[in-house]
C-alpha cells in the first residue's frame, strides 16, 4: 500500500476525534451559536430539497417536527418542540440578529459568570416564552413559534441587571450603558403587542422575565466568588471589587490590569468547568 495511501487513511480515520476534541474545547456560548445555525441550514436544505422535488410536505413536516405549537392540546403530540424551538431560525436575517445578540450579551454574561450558568438563563428564557405563547397562541392565532428571541432576551435582562453600567458601543450612537439596551429593547416587544407578531413579542417578553427573575434568584443566593476562588491568580476580594466598580461605572473604567484579572478569572471558570 503506498506511504500517502496509509497516510490519508490515518488522517480520515482520526478525523472524528479531532472533531470531537474541537467540540468539546468550544465555549458554551460558540456551542448554542453552533447549533442554531446547524438547524437553520438543515431546513435550508429541506427547502431546496422540497423545491426540487415539487413535494412541499418535506419543508412542513420538518417545521412540525421542531416549531412549538399554537396550543398545549398540540403540545401533548408533539412535546419535544418546547426545546427544539428555542434553536430553529428560518429566515436569514433573524438568524443573523439572534446570534450577534447572543454572541454579544453572551460574552458580557460570561465576563461576569461562570460558563455553567449561560446555557440554563438561555433555557429558562425558551421554556417561560413558550409557556406565555402557548397561552396567547390560540388567541392571537397564530400557527407556531419558532426562534431563539425569548432566550437571548433572557440572557440581556439577566446580563443588564448583574452589570447595568457596563457600556457598549452602538453604531451611530456611541456609548450606551447595558440597562438603557435592555430597557429599550422590551419596549419596542411591548409597543409591538397587537400587530400580526403578537404571538412573537409576547414570548419576547416572557423570556425578559425569565431572566429578570433569575437574577432575583440568584441574589438571594450566595455568590460564586464568596464560595469558590474565582483564580488562583486574582484574590476572591479582588474579583468582588472589579464587579462591584462594574456595576457603578461599566466595563469601560476598569483599568487595564483590573481587565486582565477579570479575564483571567473567567477564562479560569471556564477551564473548571472543561475538566
Amino acid at each position: 500500500m503506498p506511504a500517502d495511501f496509509r497516510f490519508n487513511s490515518y488522517k480520515w480515520r482520526d478525523r472524528p476525534n479531532s472533531l470531537k476534541s474541537r467540540w468539546l474545547s468550544m465555549s458554551i456560548l460558540i456551542k448554542i451559536i453552533l447549533v442554531n445555525i446547524a438547524v437553520f441550514v438543515l431546513l435550508r436544505v429541506l427547502a431546496i430539497v422540497a423545491a426540487f422535488s415539487g413535494n412541499g410536505e418535506i419543508i412542513k413536516a420538518g417545521f412540525n417536527a421542531v416549531q412549538l405549537p399554537a396550543s398545549f392540546v398540540a403540545l401533548a403530540t408533539h412535546p419535544w418542540t418546547i426545546l427544539t424551538y428555542m434553536f430553529v431560525q428560518y429566515d436569514l436575517l433573524h438568524l443573523i440578529f439572534n446570534m450577534l445578540w447572543l454572541y454579544w450579551f453572551g460574552t458580557i454574561f460570561l465576563t461576569v459568570n461562570p460558563s455553567r450558568r449561560l446555557l440554563p438563563v438561555y433555557l429558562y428564557g425558551g421554556f417561560a416564552g413558550a409557556l406565555v405563547f402557548l397561552f396567547v397562541g390560540p388567541i392571537t392565532g397564530s400557527d407556531g413559534l419558532i426562534g431563539a428571541s425569548a432566550s437571548v432576551i433572557a440572557i440581556v435582562t439577566a446580563t443588564a441587571m448583574m452589570v447595568p453600567n457596563y457600556s457598549v458601543q452602538l453604531f451611530l450612537i456611541g456609548n450606551v450603558r447595558l440597562k438603557w439596551v435592555a430597557i429599550i429593547t422590551v419596549a419596542i416587544d411591548i409597543l409591538s403587542l397587537g400587530g400580526i407578531e403578537t404571538g412573537s413579542h409576547i414570548s419576547h417578553l416572557g423570556g425578559a422575565i425569565a431572566g429578570v427573575v433569575y437574577v432575583i434568584l440568584r441574589k438571594h443566593s450566595k455568590p460564586l466568588t464568596k464560595s469558590t476562588p474565582a483564580s488562583e491568580g486574582a484574590p476572591v476580594d479582588t474579583i468582588d471589587a472589579i464587579l462591584d466598580k462594574i456595576k457603578r461605572s461599566g466595563y469601560t473604567s476598569l483599568t487595564p490590569q483590573e481587565r486582565a484579572r477579570l479575564f483571567e478569572a473567567s477564562r479560569e471558570n471556564q477551564d473548571n468547568k472543561n475538566r
